[in-house]
């Protein structure tokens, strides 16, 4: 048994010189220091022999890194061309401290031009870091109202399809003369479509579509025929001839070649259907919210 414990006894005393000659040399080759033999202490031989005391960082940080040793390379830094936040950070202190050691420091004329281009180039960096949070932010709280409008219109009844119906027609349909809507949303015009065909019951033979755009477009007029017949799934000889309006367009569109002007949709024999919706945007006028 006394061989085992003179055993374990060298073992640790190998151990206490090995800590202590690795943080001797750590602190050293960093710092040009040495920490005090006193401050290299182990745990009793009872103990776990790697159980090291915490004194040799607290002395690493108190001594080997003391105030006058970062001040000295903060003014070091500062005499290089560093801004005062650059070594903030890397120093890991206050930016009141680093700028009372460095405020008698000047810097030269191409230091400071230089951190000046800096800092407009980080202004810069963190006004698009910013405007691309923002458009995150947008596209994130736009997707989830989209998401839950689809929740709530996602089945519509035929008397709330109806009533929704009579709203649109009251919006942007002809009041007077023959039925008739008329709009250049695409979405809209096929709402519409499916609504006289659904909640009314007219017939796909009886829809009389008709094209109204500007004149500058007349290049364009078999891909514009085109595009509303495929839309609507309609044969072109069931629509009216194309109205060309010649005005003169003061401002340039960019979207030229994606402009498809305004689509009138009359329907056949719709007196009474006029009538019908008519009288429901009067109900609508005079109704109530719960």
């Amino acid at each position: 048994m006394q061989d085992v414990d003179k055993h374990v006894d060298e073992q640790h005393d190998d151990l206490h010189e090995k800590i202590e000659n690795g943080f001797q040399k750590a602190v050293e080759g960093v710092h040009g220091e040495s920490i005090p033999n006193e401050c290299m202490t182990i745990l009793p031989k009872a103990s776990h022999p790697l159980r090291v005391r915490i004194e040799p960082v607290i002395y690493l940080l108190s001594s080997a890194m003391s105030k006058p040793t970062i001040k000295t390379r903060a003014q070091e830094l500062r005499r290089a061309g560093m801004s005062i936040r650059s070594i903030t950070n890397s120093l890991g202190v206050s930016k009141s401290s680093v700028s009372l050691w460095c405020k008698e420091i000047p810097l030269t004329h191409a230091q400071s031009q230089k951190l000046r281009a800096a800092a407009i180039e980080a202004g810069r960096r963190g006004r698009l870091i910013g405007a691309r949070k923002n458009r995150e932010a947008k596209a994130r709280i736009v997707n989830d109202f989209e998401a839950a409008g689809k929740k709530i219109a996602n089945k519509l009844s035929s008397r709330e399809a109806l009533l929704i119906g009579a709203a649109v027609y009251w919006g942007e349909g002809s009041k007077v003369g023959q039925l008739s809507f008329v709009n250049s949303d695409k979405d809209m015009v096929l709402f519409m479509h499916r609504w006289f065909r659904t909640a009314l019951g007219v017939v796909s033979d009886d829809f009389i579509p008709r094209i109204y755009i500007n004149q500058v477009h007349r290049d364009r007029k078999g891909v514009i025929e085109a595009y509303w017949a495929h839309l609507l799934g309609l044969p072109l000889e069931q629509f009216r001839s194309t109205v060309f309006i010649h005005r003169e367009s003061k401002k340039k569109y960019q979207n030229h070649d994606q402009y498809y002007g305004l689509l009138s949709l009359r329907v056949r024999r719709s007196t009474h259907l006029k009538y019908k919706i008519l009288g429901l945007i009067q109900g609508l006028k005079c109704s109530t919210f719960r």
